[in-house]
């Protein structure tokens, strides 16, 4: 077996679901306890073991869901309403981080993948950009569409709106990777959207920060189905490397994430990278 972001052979069981569910707390407020509940309503029995890279430090469980499953899962996706009563504060903080990153992208298109009920999409409008944004959650669509009239919002997965062919000076991914099943498809599928000299601005749990490497288990950011892989800095690096993007800096966070800065290089330049 394989890692899927740096192909090592160098890939190791840490622990099954077995393992991890004694990890969880008892009391039924627990978060991971309620997305389990819904998982079984979707017809999923956790029966997987986490496997790491040693290389790279990318986590996965195996085997994955199947589409069907996660599609029943991830309908009226349970966290949207707690993201929607946040709508100020969120529409700040997305504005700070959208004005900072504004004066190094080449023009003004921006696309947020996954953008839930539009809260950056709509931050990114008020700095100026012309903004889009992508889910495939049809009902969050349709709040960001009546909340945010002056953006654009489609119903897509990543792969068929890239496949369009449009291409985007600022790439906004928050909070999104960790739940997908085919990584490399979605890796590329973002270096598909972002036109050469345009920036990605990702972000996602950070499986090899000093304080969750070795309880990975019991780490409140392991809950499948909703999260199935996880990334190191390393693991990031190899698989946006390959994608040709130059990562320009990793945010410092003290907590246990990851913000990442990366640049799409022209053809030309991907060996200098």
């Amino acid at each position: 077996m394989r890692c899927l972001v740096c192909d090592s052979a160098a890939v190791r069981p840490i622990g099954t679901s077995a393992d991890w569910l004694a990890a969880l707390p008892t009391s039924t407020s627990d978060e991971r306890r309620g997305i389990l509940a819904r998982a079984g309503r979707a017809g999923w029995v956790a029966d997987f073991v986490f496997l790491r890279c040693a290389d790279c430090g990318f986590v996965r469980i195996d085997p994955q869901p199947d589409t069907a499953l996660l599609g029943r899962f991830y309908a009226q996706y349970h966290a949207t309403e707690k993201y929607a009563a946040k709508a100020p504060k969120k529409i700040r903080r997305a504005r700070r981080r959208i004005q900072r990153l504004r004066s190094a992208v080449p023009g003004c298109s921006f696309i947020d993948v996954g953008c839930n009920v539009g809260f950056a999409v709509e931050a990114a409008r008020i700095a100026g950009f012309t903004a889009t944004g992508i889910d495939i959650d049809p009902d969050a669509v349709a709040t960001a569409r009546r909340q945010f009239p002056g953006c654009t919002f489609d119903t897509s997965d990543i792969a068929g709106f890239a496949a369009q062919g449009g291409r985007f000076d600022l790439v906004y991914c928050a909070e999104v990777i960790e739940h997908i099943t085919d990584v490399r498809a979605f890796v590329a599928a973002l270096s598909a959207l972002t036109r050469d000299e345009g920036l990605l601005y990702l972000t996602t749990p950070d499986a090899g920060h000093i304080r969750v490497r070795n309880r990975f288990l019991s780490w409140d950011e392991v809950k499948p189905p909703e999260h199935l892989c996880w990334f190191s800095k390393s693991a990031l690096r190899c698989a946006f490397e390959a994608a040709g993007f130059r990562i320009e800096r990793f945010g410092l966070n003290m907590k246990p994430g990851i913000r990442m800065i990366a640049r799409k290089l022209p053809d030309g330049d991907r060996t200098r990278a």
